[in-house]
Order: C-alpha cells, then sequence, then structure tokens
C-alpha cells in the first residue's frame, strides 16, 4: 500500500502529464521537425529488410555487399518490431518517442525514492521536452535505443545490480559505438566499488544467463563482420577517416565546455572524498554523456549533453545541500531551470512548441510536408510511363523522402534506390530521378546539398516542364527519366504535370 501512498500517487500524476506532452509534441512535430533524414532512409530500409528476409543485406543500399557502417543492433530491434506493427516512417519515429519514453520513466524510477523527487522530476520533464530530446525522439536513428539502454544500465547500478548492469554495458557497443563511453564508465565504477568501497560484486545466476546470452550476440556480431571482413573494414575505415578529420581539441576550449568540465572534476572530486557512491555513479555517466559530442562532433549528439547537464545538476544540488533541505533544494532547483533556459536546455513556455528550431527546422505551419495525395500523383507518372510489366527503379532527393513511397514498391516501383555516399554505397542504375523542394529544408541544404542533386539529376528548376506538381505555393516535386539507363522510358517534351 506504500507505493499507493498520496505522495506516490502524485508522483505518478505527474510523469503522466509529462509524458502526455511529450505525445503532443511528438505528433505536433509530423515529419518537419526533423524532416525525413537521408540516415533514417539507410536504417530503416536495412531493418525492412531484416523484417522481410530476416537478413540485413538491403539490395536498396547495394546488391553486391552487405553495409556494415553501423553496428546491427537497431536495424534487428527495428526490423523485428516491423514484424508485428508493419513498416513505416511513421512507425519508426513512433517506436523512437516510446524508447525516450521508456528512458524518462527510468529516470523517474530511479529517483523514485528521493527526497528531492519532484524537484528532479519536475527538471527531468522541463529537459525532455526541449528541441534536443523532441527531435530525437522524432527520427528513427539509434540514439533513442542506446539512451534507454544506457539509463537501464545506470539503474541497475544504482540500484545495486552488477551483473546484469555490466551484461546491458557489454551490450550497448551492439546499438552504436558510443555505448564504449559507457562500457568504460560502468567498469570504473564497480572497480570502485569493489576495491575502495570494499563492496564485492554479487552476481547472481540469473546474471550469468543474461552475461551468456550478450556474450553470444557479440559472438554472432563479430562472426557476421568476419564474414564479411573486407567490407567491414571499409565502411568503418569510412567512418574513422570521416571523423579524424575534425579538430578533436577545438571542442573543449569553448567556455562553457570549460565550465562544465571545471565543475564536473570539483564535483566529483568532492564526491569522491565523501565517498558518495551514487553521485560518483551519476558523475561519471555525465562525463560519458558530455563527451560523446565533443568527440563525435553530431548534430544529433546535442541531446547527450542535455542528458550530463540534467546528471551533473543532480551531483552539484545533493553535494551543495548535505542536510536535504526542502527550501534549499526547491532554491537550487529553480536556479537550475533558470540556467537551463540561458544555455537552450529548457525551451521558453512563450509559443512552445511551434517557437522552437533546430538547424532551421521547424514545425509545420498549416503545409503538410508530404500527404495521400503527392503520393497519388506520384503513383500517376509511374503507371503513366510504365512500359508493359516493367517496373521502375527511382533515385529520391531527399533520399528520406523515399520511405513515404515504400507502398508503391512491387506494384509501380521497381525498388527504391535510397543511398547517396558512394564511398560507402555503391552507385546504381536508376530510371528516374524525383526530387522534392520544401519550404521545410533544413539549414544548409539551400546551398550545400541542393545544388549538387539538381545537378546530378539535370533539372533545371526554372524550366517548369520538369515540374511534376506544386502544392500550398512551395512544396515542389520535380522529375526527370534517365535516358542513360537502358529500357528507361522517355517523356513527352514539354509535357507539363503542375496540379494545383
Amino acid at each position: 500500500m506504500k507505493n499507493w501512498s498520496r505522495p506516490g500517487v502524485l508522483y505518478s500524476l505527474v510523469i503522466l502529464i509529462f509524458i502526455s506532452v511529450t505525445v503532443w509534441v511528438h505528433l505536433a512535430a509530423g515529419f518537419t521537425f526533423p524532416v525525413p533524414w537521408p540516415d533514417e532512409a539507410v536504417f530503416v530500409q536495412q531493418a525492412i529488410s531484416f523484417q522481410q528476409h530476416n537478413s540485413l543485406y538491403t539490395p536498396n543500399l547495394s546488391e553486391t555487399r552487405h553495409i556494415l557502417w553501423m553496428p546491427p543492433g537497431y536495424m534487428v530491434l527495428l526490423g523485428g518490431l516491423f514484424k508485428i506493427f508493419g513498416s513505416s516512417l511513421f512507425t519508426a519515429r513512433f517506436i523512437s518517442l516510446v524508447m525516450i519514453i521508456g528512458s524518462f520513466v527510468l529516470f523517474a524510477w530511479i529517483l523514485r525514492a528521493h527526497p528531492a523527487r519532484f524537484h528532479f522530476l519536475f527538471l527531468a520533464g522541463l529537459l525532455y521536452l526541449n528541441r534536443y530530446f523532441v527531435i530525437t525522439a522524432n527520427v528513427a536513428r539509434m540514439e533513442p535505443l542506446l539512451i534507454l539502454g544506457i539509463v537501464a544500465a545506470l539503474a541497475l547500478l544504482y540500484e545495486g545490480r552488477p551483473g546484469t548492469a555490466l551484461a546491458a554495458l557489454l551490450a550497448l557497443p551492439l546499438i552504436h559505438p558510443n555505448g564504449l563511453y559507457f562500457l568504460c564508465a560502468g567498469s570504473v565504477f564497480l572497480l570502485f566499488q569493489n576495491f575502495t568501497l570494499k563492496e564485492p560484486l554479487r552476481i547472481r545466476r540469473s546474471d550469468k544467463w543474461i552475461l551468456a546470452l550478450v556474450l553470444v550476440l557479440i559472438s554472432g556480431y563479430a562472426v557476421y563482420a568476419g564474414l564479411h571482413w573486407s567490407d567491414f573494414l571499409r565502411d568503418m575505415g569510412y567512418q574513422f577517416v570521416r571523423k579524424g578529420r575534425r579538430n578533436l581539441i577545438a571542442p573543449f576550449q569553448t567556455p562553457a565546455n570549460l565550465a562544465f568540465l571545471c565543475i564536473a572534476t570539483v564535483a566529483m572530486i568532492v564526491a569522491l572524498m565523501r565517498k558518495e557512491k551514487k553521485l560518483i555513479l551519476l558523475g561519471l555517466f555525465a562525463l560519458s554523456f558530455w563527451f560523446i559530442n565533443k568527440v563525435g562532433q553530431e548534430m544529433w549528439y546535442q541531446v547527450f549533453d542535455a542528458i550530463a547537464f540534467f546528471l551533473l545538476t543532480i551531483v552539484v544540488i545533493e553535494l551543495l545541500n548535505p542536510a536535504r533541505k526542502t527550501i534549499i533544494y526547491t532554491l537550487l532547483t529553480l536556479l537550475s531551470v533558470y540556467a537551463g533556459i540561458q544555455l537552450q536546455m529548457i525551451e521558453r513556455i512563450k509559443g512552445f512548441p511551434d517557437s522552437i528550431r533546430w538547424w532551421g527546422m521547424r514545425f509545420p505551419a498549416h503545409v503538410e510536408y508530404f500527404n495521400a495525395g503527392d503520393a497519388t500523383k506520384i503513383r500517376n507518372l509511374l503507371v503513366k510511363h510504365q512500359v508493359g510489366d516493367t517496373l521502375l527503379r527511382a533515385m529520391v532527393y531527399p533520399s528520406g523522402d523515399a520511405l513515404f513511397l515504400q507502398e508503391l514498391e512491387g506494384k509501380v516501383l521497381r525498388t527504391i534506390y535510397v543511398a547517396q555516399d558512394t564511398s560507402v554505397f555503391p552507385v546504381q542504375d536508376h530510371d528516374l530521378y524525383l526530387v522534392h523542394l520544401s519550404r521545410y529544408t533544413p539549414l544548409g541544404w539551400d546551398w550545400s546539398y541542393l545544388p549538387w542533386v539538381l545537378e546530378d539529376a539535370k533539372i533545371d528548376t526554372s524550366d517548369k516542364r520538369n515540374l511534376l506538381f506544386e502544392r500550398d505555393g512551395t512544396e515542389q516535386w520535380y522529375y526527370r527519366f534517365d535516358d542513360s539507363t537502358p529500357g528507361s522510358p522517355t517523356p513527352q517534351q514539354g509535357q507539363h504535370h503542375t496540379i494545383d
């Protein structure tokens, strides 16, 4: 009955309120925050291959080899869920939302018995509604699953389950290489617990079975990579070369990052001196989250900074309030909220969520990015230019938009070629270019991405002969049949397909 006490019911109610707002914001974000991303086209296509054939071999990416540029954990899990719920971009993104909500619930569970649980829950709820979490919960990438796995491992360590926690930490690199940071952090904590605090690790029999299962999965991945060793080396080399070109020192030299590092270092020293086991654990994970974006320097990694801020804030508040006085918790939490707003970790209420921006992307403003009418017009184009029973192969720009046309495959489309980076994905023949121009184009695409797309497709936007249709004044779809591909249909010159 203790769990159903009045504070417990109120705590659960606050959790449900934040979850409800999160779902509302996710649905409002639609397909413009973010727009369908090229990465999603690759990951979802691999998941669809696993759904349909129990294999990660994906002809839409390469007809000659397997693609091994990322660990397979996310694609295999997503493909397994596709077997149950069906495959679509909406489904993939909604699964990301569920994972992010799951990590929030785990944080709430970790803090459930803490005297300041309402303060920290309020802070976590606000952080989970910031732009980085909204984006992460609305994109089919590995970060939501990785975050869920990390927080699950943190919860297990926090609750004194080192065996299961170690299994979870070992499994993280199967989702993303960034999981290695937390495997190191967890290992350091277990060593500290065993040798400094003299608390021997107690691994239960059930933990051993879980560890054995994870080791089998790791072995399976090793065998999979070994069977395609040259492809694995090529793809890993691409990743390391790409990231090795970046300045790895500069991110550590900014005032904000230096301040974070100094505060974290002082907090860890104080926690170590006091032998505050749980604060040391939170501090180690905060530093691991923080390092990801400093080393990786990817736009999608900004969410890790928000989690690092949250965990370090808890550590600092705890160290500044050893007497655990409610008034001090309240003041420090309010100060943290103010700092979060200034650092853009917490969004301002005015105009939320339509006011938030990220890399030029925003929430849809009464104009859909893609709708059923668009799909019908594209289908009609394909049917009109189909020669006999021969199905067409399309190259779609942006490649993430190809996921909207998935239902056409096998009917009027032979397949959709969704990969663009020829450093990893071999060039493939195609019959048709489809190019989508939108008011929701992300920052930088107009000058860095679109020009070479139009050059590759040989489409001149000033020539309306290649305009399939225009909707709402800005949503334009251009097309051109590739005459260089043997057997490609040739459209009637001068034909204009614009549909208002």
